[in-house]
């Protein structure tokens, strides 16, 4: 998962939508994955516009197009409402962000304090959090799928080798140092073993 600001990237590049397409190509014909992407105004838009023709949609929600684009999505797919707070809103007759999006600034701050006011903003499409470009790296990781269920044996062997020569290369290229290793193993019953 990744939030891109685009917004200077225009002249460039194109429409925002445009840059997204080819990102969603290039990634394919790189890397052989489709993905999602959700072209918004903010980050809580896109985040939710990306999830919405998964696995390889691209949705584009406009400025104008906020507030008609959240008013029929469950309460429960905002930011910071997890199960509790989603209960407590459907206990009170709230179950859509259109029908959160009623309440004022000041019943949402009554009832929930502090969140009520990130609510508030949320429930609007207002998202002013900005993107932070370089972070630091916790962890470095590489994985693959196969096509096919394999056995042990020379290829699941080349394919680990490969994968941990690649985590030390971007190790390396980062001046990083691991603390810890981590093998992880899923078996065709999806059953997972780290």
């Amino acid at each position: 998962e990744a939030f891109l600001d685009v917004g200077g990237c225009q002249t460039l590049f194109g429409k925002s939508e445009d840059i997204a397409r080819a990102i969603k190509i290039r990634i394919k014909k790189e890397i052989g994955l489709t993905c999602s992407v959700g072209v918004a105004p903010n980050k809580f838009l896109a985040k939710i516009a990306s999830e919405m023709r998964k696995p390889d949609g691209l949705v584009v929600v406009k400025e104008d197009e906020k507030e008609s684009f959240l008013v029929g999505l469950p309460v429960s797919k905002m930011w910071g409402v997890g199960k509790v707070t989603e209960r407590k809103l459907q206990q009170m007759g709230l179950h859509t962000i259109g029908e959160l999006r009623r309440l004022s600034l000041f019943q949402l701050k009554n009832i929930f304090g502090k969140l009520g006011a990130r609510i508030y903003q949320l429930c609007r499409g207002i998202d002013d959090r900005v993107i932070i470009s370089k972070r630091e790296t916790k962890s470095i990781s590489s994985e693959t799928t196969f096509l096919h269920d394999i056995s042990p044996g020379e290829l699941l062997e080349r394919t680990l080798q490969d994968l941990s020569v690649e985590v030390a290369s971007r190790l390396n290229n980062e001046n990083l140092w691991a603390r810890s290793i981590q093998l992880k193993i899923r078996f065709a019953d999806f059953k997972t073993i780290t």
